[in-house]
């Protein structure tokens, strides 16, 4: 699950300050990784649209 989050880290800063790019641009995707202490509504949200990332062995595990 990927959220929106800040450039905290020094090499994030470095590579603005490389390319020139607007401090408001200065973020990427992230792991959450304490997830239980999320607001529940905000967990909710990121969790709705997760995907499996499993498939099926055969055409007949689709159904069981």
């Amino acid at each position: 699950m990927a959220v929106m989050e800040k450039c905290r880290s020094s090499a994030g800063l470095e590579y603005i300050e490389v390319t020139g790019a607007p401090a408001l641009d200065a973020w990427w995707t992230c792991e959450l990784y304490d997830k239980d202490r999320l607001l529940a509504d905000l967990n909710i949200k990121l969790r709705i649209n997760r995907r499996d990332l499993s498939l099926a062995d055969n055409h007949g595990q689709i159904w069981t």
